[in-house]
């Protein structure tokens, strides 16, 4: 409710900019998350950005002892960061605070 109580101070092609930034996490966010799907509804056996999907095989125990085995996904999205989908969500939180540019840093404690 920060900007309800302080008029923003961003000009309207600032505004524009930060409206495009925002939706532009939403669509990257969307996608890595629709990679990390597509992987595994198809057991690996798919394309990602134009490219058969790379993966790890891993093996893990859970905490009763059992042995389980997965793939590790190293392809689009999720070949440049571990969990770029938080990167993404990130850029979203900034964007909610980008707004009220010009009232100090207390405004950007929930990107933060």
């Amino acid at each position: 409710y920060f900007l309800v109580a302080h008029p923003t101070k961003v000009s309207n092609p600032g505004a524009f900019a930060i409206l495009v930034f925002g939706l532009l996490s939403v669509l990257l966010n969307y996608m890595a998350d629709y990679q990390k799907e597509k992987f595994k509804v198809s057991g690996g056996e798919c394309s990602l950005w134009g490219r058969k999907a790379k993966f790890i095989p891993v093996e893990y125990k859970t905490h009763e002892g059992k042995t389980k085995k997965s793939k590790l996904l190293i392809s689009g999205c999720w070949g440049l960061s571990r969990h770029m989908n938080y990167v993404f969500e990130l850029m979203l939180a900034l964007s909610w605070s980008l707004p009220a540019l010009g009232y100090g840093f207390f405004p950007f404690f929930y990107f933060g």
